[in-house]
């Protein structure tokens, strides 16, 4: 199945598959990575390992097709990353809005300093974890941010980070009115 999804996205998307597999056996995550899965955990899954996994996430090389909706969040999206599973998904909400925060403050320090190396990657890893998770709002304020870090020129970055800033408060919100309990 990843061999035939990597095959028709082509080199304009990238879907995050991890392989998640109760049966352990020798040579099982070397055949899961050839067949272009992102990573390969085993059960019981542990959070931590999940967080480690979306981290080193590819970036989507095209951002992701506009959605009907203008929701910040795609809830679809989220839960295929939680598995379908409710607690699961409310874990990943709460990692995530306690982990970008800093990771935002961290880009705007960068944006201050002018140091576009620090802001590539802040914006890099803001991105990716974002679209891994489906909070699709603050992706394409990342991804002008971390460009205009590649090419060395960060005129306009506050403006940009500014957006960025407002749509992960979008996302917080969503998040937030959907998973209290």
């Amino acid at each position: 199945a990843t061999r035939e999804i990597r095959q028709r996205e082509g080199t304009t998307r990238h879907t995050h598959i991890i392989a998640l597999t109760a049966n352990a056996l020798g040579g099982d995550r070397e055949k899961c990575l050839a067949a272009g899965m992102d990573d390969y955990l085993t059960k019981p899954l542990r959070v931590e390992e999940l967080k480690r996994a979306l981290e080193k996430s590819p970036a989507p090389a095209t951002p992701p097709a506009t959605v009907a909706s203008d929701a910040p969040v795609d809830m679809e999206r989220l839960m295929d990353v939680a598995s379908g599973d409710e607690d699961t998904m409310r874990q990943l909400v709460t990692m995530y809005l306690e982990q970008t925060p800093p990771k935002i403050a961290a880009l705007e320090t960068a944006i201050q300093d002018g140091d576009a190396k620090a802001v590539k990657q802040h914006a890099h890893s803001i991105a990716g974890t974002s679209a891994s998770c489906g909070m699709e709002a603050i992706v394409p304020s990342m991804r002008a941010l971390e460009k205009m870090a590649i090419e060395g020129n960060l005129s306009g970055a506050e403006a940009q980070f500014v957006e960025g800033r407002r749509q992960f408060e979008r996302v917080q919100q969503f998040l937030n009115e959907r998973t209290a309990t």
